[in-house]
C-alpha cells in the first residue's frame, strides 16, 4: 500500500488526477502571465489615447464645440487628464503586483510537480 504526501493510503484514481491538476495549475499559470501581458499593454495603448484626446481638447480647433465654449474644452481636457491619471495609476499598480503575483504561481506549479514526482520516484523504486 502506498501513501500520498498527507500519509493517507493513496486509491488508484489519485496518481492519474495529479497530472490533471499540475496540469491544470500550469494553464492557470499561464492564463495569469497573458492576462498580467495583456493588462499592461491594454493600459498602455489607453494611457495614449487619452493623452491624445486631452491634447486635442486642448487644441480646439475653429469648427468644434470646444471652441465655441472654453468652459466645455477645459472640461473635456479635465476628463481627459482624470482618465489618463487613472489608467497610469493602475498600470503602476498592476506592475507593482504582477512581479510578486507571477513568481507565487510559478512555486506553486513547482511544488506541484515535485509532488506529482515523488509518487512516481517511489513506484520505481519498489519496482526495483
Amino acid at each position: 500500500m502506498q501513501r500520498n504526501h498527507y500519509g493517507a493510503a493513496s486509491t488508484s484514481r489519485a496518481p492519474r488526477q495529479r497530472p490533471a491538476a499540475a496540469a491544470a495549475a500550469e494553464a492557470a499559470a499561464a492564463a495569469a502571465t497573458a492576462a498580467a501581458a495583456g493588462l499592461t499593454a491594454s493600459l498602455r495603448l489607453s494611457s495614449r489615447s487619452v493623452q491624445s484626446a486631452a491634447n486635442d481638447a486642448a487644441r480646439p480647433t475653429n469648427g468644434s464645440a470646444a471652441a465655441k465654449s472654453p468652459a466645455l474644452a477645459y472640461a473635456s481636457a479635465a476628463a481627459a487628464a482624470a482618465t489618463a491619471a487613472a489608467a497610469a495609476a493602475a498600470q503602476e499598480e498592476l506592475l507593482r503586483v504582477a512581479p510578486r503575483q507571477i513568481p507565487c504561481l510559478q512555486q506553486q506549479q513547482q511544488q506541484q510537480q515535485q509532488q506529482q514526482q515523488q509518487p512516481q520516484q517511489q513506484q520505481q523504486q519498489q519496482q526495483q
